[in-house]
């Protein structure tokens, strides 16, 4: 079932953003903003879609594209989870520096929000699998996980969930 949801929103992005890129090609566009979903693609697919994003661009438009601090990460993580998102952050290092070769001129931000989060809360988030990472997480992998948090955190879980953010802008 975890795979057949993974496929099916792996999918459905593709599918949406394909079919905007194809729609819009005759129409120029003000900003694109590609919030931690560019990694269900393939790089192939990345490539092609940032050369269609920037290529029908207004002038001074902006493409944005967010995702996790792939060197500071502070989320709490169980060991399996901690294994998938070190897969998925080496995937996405390889992500932006694709992007940076095909964007030439661009800026990098990085943005730190500390999060402080009941521990029941951030349970009814892994359980709802809020990160693509623990889609395919089996159910009694990720009940283990929960037991894991339980046991190492308090009630009141602080981080700070750093993202980064690579900016172009058409000129």
């Amino acid at each position: 079932v975890r795979t057949y949801v993974r496929t099916y929103v792996r999918t459905y992005v593709r599918t949406y953003v394909r079919t905007y890129v194809r729609t819009y090609v005759h129409t120029y566009v003000r900003t694109y903003v590609f919030k931690q979903s560019i990694h269900f693609f393939k790089l192939l697919e990345i490539k092609t879609l940032i050369f269609n994003a920037q290529r029908i661009l207004n002038k001074d438009g902006k493409i944005i594209i967010l995702s996790l601090d792939t060197k500071r990460n502070e989320w709490p993580k169980f060991k399996s989870f901690r294994l998938k998102l070190s897969k998925s952050l080496k995937k996405d290092e390889k992500i932006i520096s694709l992007v940076k070769s095909i964007l030439k001129e661009f800026k990098i931000s990085n943005f730190n929000f500390r999060v402080v989060l009941m521990k029941s809360v951030y349970i009814k988030m892994l359980n709802n699998r809020f990160t693509s990472c623990l889609l395919d997480l089996s159910t009694n992998d990720l009940n283990k996980g929960i037991k894991e948090i339980n046991g190492t955190y308090n009630v009141k879980i602080n981080f700070i969930d750093r993202l980064m953010c690579v900016e172009y802008k058409k000129k």
